[in-house]
């Protein structure tokens, strides 16, 4: 992967993008934090590739099916512009059965997710900021060699699960494209 041209910001979804609410199963669930359409316009302006890298586990709980995601998801491209979202359907210790009850390379704080979106779209890792609202977010970021943003929105508002050294802390996805595009 040399000269890669393209320079990413990776959004966790729920915490991040959207509103913690637990696990949605319907598009009507989905509320997006008031700043987000702004932040993420402003950071596309600014020609940054935005993806949404996301833990589903609600699928191999058997809470929502992938096709219910697939809707809720449809719904969210609707909403903001960001250029795909990657998500995680497996959970070890889920009800459904395989292929979603298993231990998997994509689910954060794996980095598969991360680096399935970099090989995809030709992007500069380097170069490329991870934000997220949990210590799973981070660490999944670290260890693609993404920047890390910790935001304190959703459960980074809270005290974080475990320990982890984001590179960057920022109030919310708003004040992080405000720094990014430099407004």
């Amino acid at each position: 992967m040399k000269d890669l041209p393209n320079k990413a910001v990776f959004l966790d979804r729920d915490g991040v993008v959207c509103l913690e609410k637990g696990y949605i199963s319907s598009p009507e669930q989905l509320e997006l934090y008031p700043f987000t359409w702004e932040a993420i316009t402003k950071l596309k302006e600014a020609h940054w590739k935005i993806y949404i890298i996301t833990n589903q586990a609600g699928i191999a709980r058997g809470i929502l099916t992938e096709d219910d995601l697939k809707l809720i998801h449809q719904r969210l491209l609707e909403l903001v512009p960001v250029d795909k979202i990657y998500y995680c359907p497996h959970h070890p210790y889920g009800k459904a059965a395989l292929p979603y009850s298993i231990h998997c390379d994509c689910r954060k704080p794996a980095a598969g997710m991360i680096l399935r979106a970099a090989r995809e779209n030709q992007i500069d890792l380097k170069h490329s900021y991870l934000v997220g609202d949990r210590a799973s977010d981070i660490l999944a970021g670290k260890k693609a060699g993404l920047i890390t943003v910790l935001v304190r929105t959703g459960y980074g508002a809270m005290r974080l699960e475990q320990p982890v050294e984001p590179d960057y802390i920022f109030a919310d996805l708003r004040k992080l494209a405000d720094f990014l595009t430099g407004k």
